[in-house]
């Protein structure tokens, strides 16, 4: 019996190895629907890949407005930069983006302090992207103990008909 519980603790484990070093999620408000935001390394056609078109990661996509205001909530919290060549403002260290079509993102320039709204680039450049993980809904309190007192139930009559049952060979 020790054997099957550390065996279904060590991938617990090692989640929480793994998650250890990742950065602290901000909690936001997307069209009514929780998310926690956090950021991760790729290209958008590698989002793309794995998420679909559009990335279910990026909820803002399509719509630049909602990138401008969560580039602009979120600013420099992540506490992540990232090098930037702007084509008019030179090289810039911005915070992760939030891409919002296949070519351009919005972005907060940690130096400046100022939003950068609707910046060009190509769906094969390495940026920091802004993802988004929905917060799943609250579980109602009483739920998981109905339950609970229903699997009890549950094995309660079958072991009393397991008892009452012989088997003969």
């Amino acid at each position: 019996m020790k054997k099957i519980a550390f065996s279904l603790l060590a991938p617990i484990g090692a989640v929480m190895v793994v998650n250890a070093g990742a950065s602290q999620a901000i909690p936001v408000t997307i069209y009514g629907v929780d998310y926690d935001l956090s950021y991760s390394s790729s290209t958008l056609d590698g989002f793309i890949g794995l998420y679909g078109n559009p990335p279910s990661v990026f909820p803002w996509f399509g719509d630049a407005v909602e990138a401008d205001v969560l580039a602009t909530f979120v600013n420099s919290q992540f506490g992540q930069t990232q090098a930037y060549n702007d084509p008019v403002l030179g090289d810039l260290n911005i915070a992760p983006i939030f891409a919002f079509s296949g070519t351009a993102f919005s972005a907060w320039d940690v130096d400046s302090g100022a939003l950068l709204s609707n910046q060009p680039f190509t769906s094969t450049q390495i940026f920091d992207f802004a993802v988004a993980t929905r917060v799943p809904d609250p579980v109602p309190a009483p739920l998981p103990l109905f339950g609970a007192a229903a699997a009890f139930s549950a094995s309660r009559r079958l072991r009393k008909r397991m008892v009452s049952k012989t088997f003969s060979l």
